[in-house]
């Protein structure tokens, strides 16, 4: 029952970030909320969940951004990864270390997008790319705080398992 809440929440979000985000023209830059919702769900449920996560958002912002497929899977990839060393007991620091680690997310995600793009027959400037990067990452460390309470919320509120 969790995951098929958190699933419908972040596909909801990422439909409003594929969305709205841009067509409101705001601001140029904006947080990825999917990348850190990610990051933090399999810091809490561990790397197969977070992998068949990062698969399931990715395939949806592909086909809501109409990107090719697979772009979004593949920079989800290493969000799952690094979201689940965030979970080892050892690491854990109180919030620290999800800001570092949605960090460390955000410009590997960056740096795999880069990787596509170039392969894609693109060539992305390296400085600009890098520059997006650390600025989205620092959006993203911003929210995190947020994120890790709607998962909590999540995590307890919700039943496990649907009672008949």
């Amino acid at each position: 029952m969790r995951r098929i809440i958190f699933a419908a929440f972040a596909a909801l979000l990422a439909l409003i970030q594929a969305s709205l985000f841009p067509a409101s023209g705001l601001i140029g830059m904006y947080p990825d909320f999917v990348l850190v919702f990610l990051l933090v769900w399999s810091a809490h449920h561990g790397v197969d969940e977070g992998l068949w996560m990062a698969f399931g958002l990715g395939l949806w912002l592909d086909v809501i951004t109409m990107e090719r497929l697979g772009t979004h899977v593949l920079t989800m990839l290493p969000v799952a990864v690094i979201g689940s060393l965030a979970s080892w007991r050892l690491l854990r620091s109180g919030m620290m270390l999800p800001i570092l680690a949605v960090v460390a997310a955000t410009i590997a995600s960056a740096f795999v997008d880069t990787i596509l793009t170039t392969l894609g027959g693109q060539m992305p400037e390296p400085f600009a790319a890098t520059r997006l990067a650390i600025a989205t990452a620092l959006l993203n460390a911003v929210i995190v705080p947020f994120a890790w309470g709607v998962t909590l919320v999540i995590d307890r509120w919700v039943p496990r398992h649907a009672t008949t």
